[in-house]
């Protein structure tokens, strides 16, 4: 395991999968299989090899079925909190918001596929002072964030020249952007925080990365991973 300087991860659980159906209309999206393993141990593995070492998940649909998964790992320490009502990405990251109140933390989308070693990211986020560091990818189809000599400047951009991975590195001043709201986008979080005048970073991966939230684009992961074996099973020193 790699030394780091982050112990900490969130992982979003929650979503209902609403573009993958029906294959998620039974399964939660966590939990199908890729490359004969689960994508959420799949991610848990990979974040073990950066030296994460407590996990905090939340979820809400299908809620039983990824508790029950969790509830059978005992090799690393994990934090479980069931939503009464799905409360959007920047909600779902709010339910740790005392927990983690003192802490840089990564964040880890639980439909998100990435080959990219993420201590690099992280080695990205502390060597800039970053209030927060977003793994961004070059997806010409939705490229929306526009980035400036590494610092990402807009979300919503027709210029845009990149798209957020959905994994990301938070330093805890991020917490004074959230708002105290049950319902939000995190997107909303991160325009506030540079309106502010703050730095949110942009490290830009090259690795490949998958967004498997259609069945398209899940089919388009089987198919990669068909000849590719996934990097978060390889050891690493």
């Amino acid at each position: 395991m790699k030394k780091s300087e982050i112990h900490s991860a969130v992982i979003l659980t929650a979503g209902i999968g609403k573009r993958l159906r029906p294959l998620t209309n039974h399964i939660h999206k966590a939990l199908l299989p890729v490359s004969n393993q689960l994508a959420l141990q799949l991610i848990i593995d990979k974040l073990k090899t950066t030296g994460i070492e407590n996990f905090y998940f939340n979820t809400f649909h299908l809620a039983d079925q990824v508790e029950e998964f969790l509830e059978k790992q005992s090799d690393f320490n994990k934090t479980i909190i069931r939503e009464k009502a799905l409360r959007n990405t920047g909600g779902g990251v709010a339910n740790f918001r005392y927990i983690l109140h003192y802490e840089t933390f990564l964040l880890h989308n639980c439909d998100v596929y990435s080959e990219e070693d993420l201590s690099k990211l992280i080695k990205c986020h502390f060597e800039n002072n970053n209030i927060a560091t977003l793994m961004v990818v070059d997806y010409p189809g939705i490229n929306s964030v526009r980035i400036e000599n590494d610092e990402i400047r807009d979300f919503r951009s027709n210029e845009g020249n990149c798209t957020y991975s959905g994994v990301a590195v938070f330093s805890p001043k991020i917490w004074k952007y959230f708002p105290y709201e049950e319902v939000f986008s995190i997107v909303p979080v991160f325009e506030k925080t540079i309106e502010s005048g703050e730095r949110i970073g942009a490290y830009l991966s090259n690795a490949y990365w998958n967004d498997f939230g259609t069945p398209e684009r899940y089919q388009n992961l089987q198919d990669h991973l068909s000849i590719n074996k996934p990097k978060s099973l390889l050891k690493q020193p």
